[in-house]
């Protein structure tokens, strides 16, 4: 039998990374590992965890397998500035120059920290993006967007635009900062790529 896997963490959302970090890293008895392990497989398939309990051993050591690997990696991130959810477009702030007070005064409310950073993905990606008009689509509140990201937002555009705008921030503490500076570097350099081009496009 041949498998298949779309084991990337793009399959995960904004709203549940968090839960699923915090489940791939309790330490469990090995009596309860399968279990662990089958509810991590369901939320990264978005699929029930009967799905996964139907299977044999086979198939599901091979599940287990490709879930180990990925383990062993941080979550992928990339630098969206303009991206849609459901229909609905967002812009992010252009670039890291025009963070404003609001924006700082926003994320300090947060608290934000290196032990809660995957929960409040989808706060930061509204704090730091704006609702693009369309006649067809009402204009969605603070508390609407959040849930929005929550539920629909791929996780890793969603830690892609909080590590560009988090790790630029004053609001945040120099430790929170260090954590953060340590995992954006290369998504720096990325996201200045990806806003070059846009702005060569935009000529």
């Amino acid at each position: 039998m041949q498998y298949v896997f779309n084991m990337k963490y793009r399959n995960l959302t904004a709203g549940n990374i968090g839960e699923f970090m915090r489940l791939s890293q309790e330490q469990v008895l090995d009596i309860d590992l399968l279990d662990r392990d089958i509810k991590l497989l369901s939320m990264w398939h978005g699929k029930p965890t009967d799905y996964f309990d139907s299977m044999n051993f086979a198939e599901i050591n091979e599940h287990r397998k490709e879930l180990y690997k990925l383990l062993t990696e941080y979550p992928n991130s990339r630098y969206e500035p303009v991206f849609k959810v459901k229909g609905y477009k967002f812009v992010c702030l252009p670039n890291i120059n025009t963070i404003k007070v609001k924006h700082e005064r926003s994320l300090q409310i947060l608290n934000l920290n290196d032990s809660n950073l995957y929960d409040l993905l989808p706060y930061i990606v509204a704090i730091f993006s704006d609702q693009k008009k369309q006649w067809f689509k009402n204009q969605l509140t603070f508390d609407e967007r959040v849930k929005l990201f929550k539920d629909h937002l791929p996780a890793d555009i969603a830690i892609g635009i909080a590590l560009f705008f988090c790790a630029a921030s004053k609001a945040i503490e120099p430790h929170v900062l260090t954590y953060l500076e340590s995992l954006s570097d290369q998504l720096m350099k990325e996201a200045e790529a990806v806003i070059k081009a846009s702005e060569t496009d935009g000529e």
